[in-house]
């Protein structure tokens, strides 16, 4: 992706490349408008559009309008109970209260409101807020608190539960802390230069548990689910918004003495990259290889 969103049909060389490394991701022609990047059917639905040209994008056939392309306003109306119908996998599982209960229902809104604002959007204010070394460590930091608190409320819900989510059941809290904290080893905590800890390194026991968890579901993890490691790795390091914001912001936080390319190695060999996917483990490194002086240069004092 770049300054003009995703594509649908390649216009450039490295798109072109991006394709050959993945064709198993290529769509079809986008077919309300013909748009070949994403740009260019936001501007189709509305010509006046100023805004940036992000996914998801939920787009109204009837109407022929944007109704949203902020991802937590979709989550919640993707786990509707209206929509269960159109669910094939995990049907049992109700991610959003029922209505009836309004306490439970007040709770888990504001739950998700406070993760979105601290959790999902915590490292994207870190890399491309304000670049000052100090802001940076500011935001580290309270990017890290909200993960401790949502560690505590884990771990007091794990006394008397053998699976804890936040709320004591699966909720779409949990999915929300899931996908940063699934990202956060091998993408965010290098590319987006914050180090500290690890969710696999022992500090946040319950989210990492919380982590294997939901990846155990049905549709999850494996050749046909929905998160795969080596794409996850692949796409922070081969995008050049990402790889623009890094270079203009020369800051990190605080890491132990290892340098950072040689604990992002051992990371990344705890995943079982490419083994069935199209991109092998030594295409993946090979992609990283461009970062390592960068990330050997994180400051560890």
């Amino acid at each position: 992706s770049g300054p003009n969103g995703w594509f649908f049909e390649p216009q450039s060389d490295w798109e072109e490349q991006a394709v050959k490394n993945y064709p198993e991701a290529v769509s079809d022609q986008e077919p309300h408008y013909g748009s070949k990047r994403l740009c260019e059917l936001y501007k189709a639905i509305e010509p006046g559009y100023s805004g940036p040209f992000s996914l998801p994008l939920l787009y109204d056939r009837k109407c022929s309008c944007i109704a949203s392309n902020a991802s937590l306003s979709i989550a919640k109306a993707l786990c509707s109970p209206h929509l269960k119908g159109f669910r094939s996998k995990n049907t049992e599982i109700e991610l959003l209260p029922s209505s009836a209960d309004v306490t439970e229902t007040e709770v888990h809104d504001q739950l998700l409101s406070e993760l979105n604002s601290t959790v999902t959007a915590g490292p994207y204010e870190v890399i491309f807020g304000d670049a000052t070394q100090e802001k940076h460590e500011k935001r580290s930091k309270l990017f890290f608190d909200a993960l401790d608190k949502y560690e505590k409320l884990l771990r007091i819900q794990s006394v008397d539960m053998p699976s804890a989510y936040l709320m004591g059941q699966p909720r779409l809290a949990d999915i929300v802390l899931f996908n940063t904290a699934v990202r956060w080893d091998v993408g965010y905590r290098w590319r987006f230069n914050i180090g500290g800890d690890s969710i696999q390194g022992g500090r946040f026991p319950c989210i990492s548990a919380l982590v294997t968890e939901l990846q155990a579901w049905d549709g999850v993890s494996g050749r046909d689910g929905a998160v795969h490691m080596d794409d996850i790795i692949t796409a922070f390091y081969i995008s050049t918004k990402l790889a623009d914001a890094v270079a203009a912001r020369p800051f990190c936080s605080p890491l132990p003495p290892r340098s950072g390319w040689q604990r992002l190695e051992s990371e990344i060999g705890n995943y079982q990259l490419g083994q069935s996917r199209t991109l092998s483990r030594k295409t993946t490194r090979e992609s990283l290889s461009s970062s390592e002086p960068r990330l050997k240069g994180l400051r560890t004092s």
